[in-house]
């Protein structure tokens, strides 16, 4: 790989990261971990709406358990309230969007702890609270996790797209990207990689195939005004 193509792939990388991680200041999912409180070393998370009683864990596959193929972290699918901190819910029973990428899926925390060496399982928290993980993690996810797609978003940068990444890391909402329940979140990534890109140096932009209308997208928000703007956008044609 040259300094090019090395550009291409940062860009990415951290157009997207920027993205999930809300410019790096969000370790957490905001709907899942609104709020935090840290007490006796534990993390409590207040998810966006939760007014105490049992959680439903959005993020727990029961059929991957540390004995399944493919295997995952034992979770439960509905989690109490804190006894210890009412109106909270213990962070490590949930396996939510966390680090720089976000990882989410008690599955994928399985295998990316398996990965790095460290037991995500136990302590999912960790891919935000500690600043190695919430790097590791989301190197982890770039370089190693297909999903539904077939490849990585490391091969999808080689391939040329950039619509790839988005379709692996995000694919289940964004895309197709012209839906306007979460056409904002498609323009804001959009407009966080066109200011990666130019912060790097690249040439040019990778393609947006790989996600439905993100050609499309791309079109008019580099040329819109307002809130469906991506005013990073508008210097690559």
């Amino acid at each position: 790989m040259d300094d090019s193509d090395q550009k291409y792939e940062l860009a990415a990388f951290f157009g997207n990261t920027f993205h999930e991680s809300d410019g790096f200041t969000a370790p957490r999912e905001y709907s899942s971990c609104r709020e935090s409180i840290t007490s006796n070393g534990e993390v409590y998370c207040k998810p966006e709406g939760y007014t105490g009683g049992m959680y439903t864990n959005r993020y727990c596959s029961t059929v991957h358990t540390t004995t399944s193929e493919p295997a995952g972290c034992d979770c439960k699918p509905q989690v109490p309230e804190s006894t210890s901190q009412p109106g909270y819910v213990e962070a490590n029973l949930l396996f939510f969007g966390r680090g720089a990428i976000h990882l989410s899926w008690n599955y994928n925390y399985f295998s990316a702890g398996a990965s790095m060496g460290v037991d995500l399982c136990t302590n999912p928290d960790f891919a935000a609270s500690n600043a190695e993980y919430v790097w590791t993690t989301a190197f982890w996810f770039w370089t190693m996790n297909t999903g539904a797609v077939g490849k990585t978003s490391a091969q999808s940068v080689t391939d040329g797209s950039f619509g790839g990444t988005v379709n692996i890391i995000n694919g289940g909402l964004e895309c197709p990207a012209t839906d306007p329940v979460t056409a904002s979140s498609v323009i804001s990534r959009l407009d966080d990689y066109c200011a990666a890109s130019t912060a790097l140096g690249t040439e040019k932009l990778l393609g947006f195939e790989g996600c439905d209308g993100l050609q499309e997208q791309f079109d008019k928000c580099r040329t819109a005004t307002g809130i469906n703007s991506c005013p990073s956008c508008s210097v690559w044609a």
